[in-house]
């Protein structure tokens, strides 16, 4: 069986594999945020964390007969964030976890006699336990020498063991099953890819060469490696070649042999994938019904554009009608998970169609009412320092951000603790003093303690997705902050531009403005652009 994470439903579950067959189940299927599923060693049970309570616990839902507990001190440590259980094969010990109950990210051990305090007492933060089979000693993840590293403790707390140097970031550490080898993801010039230690030896062996990210690694028991991986979407534009991808699911048999998990929705999302041996109850968990999506709507008529209730700088909080719901259940959401309306004020919105400054900004989805610019930053109160946080994220070739906003309520019961760097942008920096960094447009800063939510896994629930940084040679995002664009979401919906723009303009507009003749000779623009815009040439060509 394989358990993992998925957010298919609207927000994250836990699902159950079954490996023979094929089926799927929700396991969780509750209002609230559903996490980090690990297989306890009583072989009946899977451990989870959950935010449905109003704060982050352990939960440990029985597979033999789907009854679902809070696991631990029932509360005696308050609202303060709990998660990342890995269950003990040893007498005396029951699990390990990480908790922020302390202010900080630390790793606890649950044993016979209640939990203990808190194993590693860092200032910077410890996270990810993963406990040794049959052994009293839990390896677990830390920035505590700057980059991240990977290191060994006794569950006693004694001899702790540094055992990654390498100047990348490694987390995620999962075991063999023999005990001898710890899989992990390491980072190297921002792609991660999975690679393993055999601690007798000190020899790391890389296991993955992907161009695009392999994450989350874990073991069966048979030796089978799981994890999760970035495949991107169908082909798009040419400054965003694919459409926003997914994370599958992929396997590697103890011969090597590497593959694809089929799962019954290709759209499917899996994080965190966790394997092991246990039952699986007919008729316990009802098989996933894959809900069918609705294909984009063909229109015969153009729209007429819905203005919102938006502070927008822009002047025009508009969009077109066909996605002013998903845009409303996205401000929604972010104001329920942060306390905050963070898109009730806007930087812009939609753009009349007119020529740009720039060229790139001739064929803006803005001008098809279909895209939105966040705050650059967000302060509350006003003066108060700013609380939007932007990480560094790529995807093969081309460079991403994430948002993250701190939560109005710091206590547990809004956010959890954040465990990735955040970017000081080039512009930021002292060239003289710091010329390398600089020079990359910049460098990871120190992570930010307290609680906030991740804003763009936000957008992607509800269909609005990032672009990529502009890298062109004459315009990139490390010596122009224009080109960054953390702030820029667009929906699509299948569309492509010209598609967009023809809701809402006449033919004869769209030539005026940027038919094809318009755009070569008048305006200078790329062919290649204007052919993955889906803009029409004046014999059929086609798309590339």
């Amino acid at each position: 069986m394989v358990a993992f994470v998925s957010d298919l439903s609207g927000d994250d579950d836990v699902y159950l594999l079954d490996l023979e067959t094929g089926t799927v189940a929700n396991l969780t299927h509750a209002p609230g945020e559903d996490r980090d599923p690990a297989f306890a060693p009583d072989g009946q049970s899977l451990v989870f964390r959950s935010n449905a309570g109003g704060s982050w616990a352990l939960y440990q839902i029985d597979l033999t007969t789907s009854k679902r507990t809070l696991l631990g001190d029932g509360g005696s440590s308050g609202t303060a964030y709990k998660g990342h259980y890995s269950g003990s094969q040893v007498s005396g010990y029951r699990y390990a976890y990480e908790s922020y109950q302390d202010g900080n990210l630390n790793i606890y051990v649950d044993t016979d006699k209640g939990v203990a305090p808190s194993l590693t007492r860092n200032r910077a933060g410890d996270y990810g336990p993963a406990w040794r089979p049959n052994a009293p000693q839990i390896a677990f993840a830390s920035w505590r020498e700057g980059q991240k590293d990977l290191y060994l403790i006794d569950a006693d707390g004694n001899n702790l063991v540094r055992l990654t140097t390498d100047p990348g970031d490694e987390e995620e550490p999962a075991w063999h099953p023999g005990g001898r080898r710890l899989a992990f993801a390491r980072y190297v010039d921002w792609n991660a890819d999975l690679y393993e230690l055999d601690l007798a030896s000190g020899k790391v062996q890389r296991l993955t060469t992907d161009p695009y990210p392999d994450r989350s690694p874990a073991y069966a028991p048979d030796g089978t490696l799981f994890w999760a991986r970035y495949v991107p979407g169908k082909p798009f534009e040419v400054h965003d070649p694919f459409l926003a991808g997914h994370w599958q699911l992929w396997m590697r048999s103890a011969d090597g042999k590497e593959q694809a998990v089929p799962l019954p929705s290709a759209e499917m999302d899996v994080y965190t994938p966790v394997a092991g041996v246990v039952p699986w109850v007919k008729g316990l968990f009802p098989p996933l019904a894959v809900p069918i999506p609705a294909p984009t709507p063909v229109l015969d008529r153009r729209v007429d554009l819905v203005e919102l209730d938006v502070n927008c700088a822009g002047g025009n909080p508009r969009l077109n009608p066909a996605i002013v719901d998903s845009y409303q259940a996205w401000r929604a959401d972010i104001l329920a998970q942060t306390g905050y309306d963070f898109l009730g004020t806007t930087s812009d919105m939609f753009r009349t169609i007119a020529h740009a400054k720039r060229n790139y900004g001739h064929l803006s989805w803005h001008r098809a009412a279909r895209a939105v610019d966040t705050l650059f930053e967000w302060h509350d109160p006003p003066e108060a320092r700013n609380q939007l946080w932007v990480v560094r994220e790529d995807l093969g070739p081309q460079t991403y951000w994430r948002m993250y906003l701190e939560c109005r309520q710091q206590d547990g019961t809004m956010g959890e603790p954040m465990t990735v760097a955040p970017w000081v942008w080039w512009y930021n920096l002292k060239q003289a003093k710091e010329p390398e960094a600089y020079a990359n447009g910049g460098r990871p800063d120190t992570i930010p303690s307290g609680y906030l939510v991740d804003l763009t896994r936000l957008a992607k629930r509800h269909g609005w997705q990032r672009i990529a940084s502009y890298e062109e040679a004459d315009f990139g995002w490390k010596t122009d902050s224009v080109g960054t664009e953390f702030w820029h979401y667009q929906r699509t919906d299948g569309l492509t531009w010209w598609q967009a723009m023809s809701q809402i303009y006449r033919q004869e507009t769209l030539e005026k403005w940027y038919g094809w003749t318009v755009g070569l000779d008048k305006l200078g623009l790329d062919a290649a652009w204007m052919l993955a815009k889906g803009i029409p040439t004046p014999t059929p060509t086609p798309r590339p």
